[in-house]
């Protein structure tokens, strides 16, 4: 019998090849879909602590009421996973110094946790050097903070 476990640490151990990034500034990154579906990466620092950064990804739309909530259910949600993993490996390699990464799951169903357990798999295999936790503020946060070496 196939673990759910198992299945979710196979998530990252397969990083699919990313869309293509274009930069449009500091920490602003912007790529499209298979399906024509714009997306924009928003890595932002912290005005009090510049070792510390916030990462959002949404759906360019703007229609929607709360562009941070739109899940588009197209099924490339591991290739999507790739290219934010690869926009945040590339500002830590311009901006080492960071030591905190904050990043808040979008959902619709605020007690539905899919998609932050598939973050945290997915987050967990591709930061080894990080140790990775859920603080709930506000709202549930995955927090990634830099192992001392």
């Amino acid at each position: 019998m196939i673990k759910l476990i198992n299945i979710l640490n196979e998530i990252g151990d397969r990083l699919l090849t990313p869309y293509k990034l274009t930069s449009s500034g500091k920490g602003i990154y912007n790529f499209t879909n298979d399906n024509g579906t714009d997306y924009i990466i928003t890595i932002k620092e912290d005005e009090d602590d510049m070792n510390r950064i916030d990462v959002s990804f949404n759906v360019v739309d703007d229609s929607a009421v709360d562009p941070y909530a739109t899940e588009t259910n197209e099924g490339d949600i591991y290739r999507i996973m790739a290219t934010v993993i690869t926009a945040g490996k590339e500002y830590l390699t311009k901006y080492p110094k960071v030591t905190n990464i904050f990043m808040t799951p979008s959902k619709s169903n605020t007690e539905d946790n899919r998609r932050l357990n598939l973050y945290l798999a997915y987050i967990k295999k591709q930061f080894p050097d990080w140790n990775v936790k859920v603080t709930n503020d506000l709202y549930q946060k995955i927090h990634l903070k830099k192992k001392k070496k």
